[in-house]
């Protein structure tokens, strides 16, 4: 028990620990290194995009093509705008931290400021004395009856009539007066939405619409149709140009014999303007709608991918393709925008300068000098066929015409064909229009012109006519045919233009002008009229669907066969009826579109108006004479 007790005055026993022995330690195998993540991929690929693809790039960097592009041999392009994020949680942050969708914000930025004003109303269209609508209601002043007809058309198409202060008659104004819903006029291009991400892009462009247009074969065809038929009568991009970077196929050295590559650009065209080449000439009846719609649809993605801020003689050459035909002008606004807006940026490069050969090649030259006289065609008809003022003063301008041989030849050469020539006469045929729009086109411009400038217009436009050639070739295997009866109708709109401030005035003439114009001059519009008609009723019908600017003229050569029904011509009653039915079964085939402001059903009807003088004067001449021409094969 002593043993077990403790001593006293001494502390408490500490008891040694045990001794632990620490395991030995354990040996660890190395690790294998983690493979590098993959990079997330900042901005995919348009391809990868739309198809819902992993968008990688095998050298980590975002240049060049993505893994899957390079594989397969596609044009590996980043030109789509990326698509709204609409996920809820990204919707809900936006909306806490006060801001808006990305749907929103794009739709508020895109519509114009009038749109933001409560009960404002939109600007209306103008259309001047020249107008057609002007035209048929000043051809109907003194017909009560047909005038009420008129105007009960022209209140349902929203056309106000005499609504200005000091030159009433004069002109329309189109638009509701205080419905905007009502308002006829086409929803800008910024306000109407588009899913861009279901629009094919022009780098799918070889995969999706050759594959629905029915193949390479097809697509080859239109761009052939479009060099030999489009190109040679409005050269805005020439046959080297309209190539590419692609080589002369065979059926184009068949066609043209040589090829000039030094003719052609240094720089390529844009994206879009193949595209608008071959969709110009599926604008044709002819062609099946499904092939035409599939090629709109693609134009309409190379469009919104083309950068029009940046002005270029590139992008001035699309501008005035899509001014062509109307249907294609309604892809950046309306129609006269594209003129517009081709037109000011043609001036913004100096397309009106007359620039030395020193500071640039003669074949750049001959091809700035090419563009400024489509640009001149362009915009002169389009001031004329809406009545509104030109928006190019040649005054300012000491640029050269058009060069009639290629681009590349620094002298005329015999040994060539002129292949411009047509476009040379062209762009004197519009200034010769432009100056008659000046002097007699308005009362305003009646009132300042004298005798002297009607003098020199009326030799202008006489040596004009004489100077042209029986034959308009392209090369030497390739004729224009119908280059002469192109010529020949927009002569039609030129001369009634000059002629009816004196021959069908709607105000009196001003009391200092003595000059009137040649009774052959009328004889001349007469011939004209029927010839276009008779064309137009068979092989211009192409060209009628092809290029809008030749309605116009068209329906002038109407009015000029209605007014000679009113001096008893029979032959005029029977010219009018087949041009009425000409452009009915053009409005037949674009139902759907419209030309400039009026669908094209309401341009039928206003036609068909014409008829009621003829039921009157001559109720039984048309289907008389129509079966003896029948017959003649007239």
């Amino acid at each position: 028990m002593d043993a077990l007790g403790s001593t006293p005055g001494a502390g408490p026993s500490n008891p040694t620990p045990p001794q632990v022995t620490a395991p030995p330690p354990v040996q660890t195998q190395p690790r294998a290194p983690r493979p590098p993540k993959r990079l997330r991929t900042r901005r995919a690929c348009d391809y990868c995009r739309e198809h819902r693809i992993r968008c990688e790039y095998t050298n980590g960097d975002e240049r060049g093509s993505c893994a899957h592009c390079e594989n397969f041999g596609i044009p590996c392009m980043k030109v789509a705008e990326a698509p709204a994020d609409e996920r809820p949680r990204t919707a809900k942050m936006q909306k806490g931290a006060g801001g808006s969708s990305t749907r929103d914000e794009s739709r508020t930025l895109s519509e114009s400021p009038m749109a933001m004003v409560p009960g404002a109303l939109p600007d209306h269209l103008y259309l001047g004395p020249t107008s057609f609508s002007q035209q048929v209601h000043h051809h109907f002043s003194g017909t009560p009856f047909a005038l009420d007809q008129l105007r009960t058309l022209e209140d349902k198409l929203d056309l106000s009539y005499d609504v200005f202060q000091w030159a009433k008659g004069t002109g329309f104004l189109v638009g509701s007066r205080g419905n905007i819903a009502s308002s006829p006029l086409p929803v800008s291009p910024q306000v109407r939405r588009t899913n861009i991400s279901s629009t094919p892009t022009f780098s799918r462009f070889n995969e999706k619409v050759v594959e629905e247009i029915g193949g390479i074969t097809m697509w080859n065809k239109l761009l052939h149709q479009a060099q030999t038929r489009i190109i040679p009568v409005f050269p805005v991009v020439s046959v080297h140009e309209s190539l590419g970077t692609e080589g002369p196929t065979e059926e184009f050295l068949q066609t043209f014999i040589t090829h000039h590559p030094e003719s052609a650009p240094t720089t390529p065209l844009a994206r879009a303007t193949k595209i608008a080449l071959c969709t110009l000439a599926a604008m044709s009846r002819d062609v099946p709608s499904a092939i035409r719609d599939s090629l709109l649809t693609a134009l309409n993605a190379a469009v919104e991918a083309h950068d029009f801020d940046t002005s270029s003689l590139s992008t001035v050459q699309l501008l005035l393709l899509l001014s062509v035909n109307d249907v294609l002008a309604n892809e950046i606004g309306r129609p006269g925008r594209a003129v517009y807006n081709a037109t000011r940026m043609a001036t913004e490069i100096a397309l009106h300068r007359n620039v030395s050969p020193t500071f640039s090649a003669v074949s750049h030259l001959h091809r700035r000098a090419r563009v400024w006289g489509a640009c001149i065609i362009a915009d002169r008809w389009c001031s004329v066929r809406q009545g509104q003022m030109p928006s190019l003063d040649l005054s300012h301008a000491d640029a050269p015409l058009p060069f009639s041989y290629p681009d590349h030849v620094v002298e005329p050469d015999l040994t060539l064909t002129p292949c411009f020539i047509f476009h040379l006469a062209m762009t004197r045929l519009a200034e010769l229009l432009g100056r008659a729009y000046h002097l007699t086109g308005t009362p305003a411009g009646l009132a300042r012109a004298d005798d002297l400038k009607l003098l020199l217009w009326q030799r202008d436009f006489e040596a004009w006519v004489e100077g042209l050639p029986a034959h308009w070739p392209y090369s030497f295997r390739l004729e224009t045919p119908e280059a002469g009866s192109i010529l020949s109708l927009l002569a039609v709109s030129v001369l009634y233009t000059f002629v009816q401030p004196f021959f069908w005035p709607t105000a009196p003439i001003p009391p200092n002008l003595t000059y009137r114009p040649p009774a052959k001059m009328m004889e001349d519009l007469q011939t004209r009229s029927a010839a276009a008609i008779t064309w137009v009723s068979g092989n211009g019908q192409y060209y009628l669907d092809i290029w809008s600017m030749l309605i116009h003229p068209f329906l002038s050569c109407l009015l000029v066969q209605a007014k000679g029904l009113r001096s008893g011509d029979p032959l005029a009653a029977v010219m009018l009826d087949t041009g009425i039915n000409c452009i009915q079964s053009w409005a037949e085939a674009g139902r759907n579109w419209s030309l400039m402001h009026l669908p094209r059903d309401a341009i039928s009807k206003t036609v068909e108006i014409l008829k009621t003088e003829q039921a009157l004067v001559f109720p039984w001449i048309p289907a008389t004479i129509s079966n003896w021409m029948t017959e003649m094969n007239l």
